[in-house]
């Protein structure tokens, strides 16, 4: 038979794991969570990305235009722009 600290050590005991298996469960959620936002923070910033891309490349196809209705040749946009004949072509034969 058990002396009652015997039964106060196995209670402590038992309490004690129930407490630092809460705890784990606790961690392992927060864990998840931030698992989930930085996946979501990567999405925005990858979505940001696209965005930057896409302005970026409105303002050169402006800048491409541009220079063309000053009456620049393919080739003097291509060396003042720094980008390639063939973007400067398939740019200016690309749009209406």
């Amino acid at each position: 038979m058990y002396t009652f600290s015997e039964a106060l050590y196995i209670m402590d005991h038992n309490t004690e794991r129930l407490m630092v298996s809460e705890l784990q469960d606790a961690v392992n959620e927060l864990r998840d969570k931030v698992s989930g936002l930085q996946a979501e923070r990567n999405t925005i910033q990858t979505e940001r990305d696209v965005v930057q891309i896409e302005r970026d490349t409105m303002q050169l196809e402006r800048d491409v235009f541009r220079l063309r209705l000053k009456g620049k040749a393919y080739e003097e946009i291509s060396a003042e722009l720094s980008i390639s004949f063939d973007s400067v072509k398939k740019i200016l034969e690309s749009k209406p």
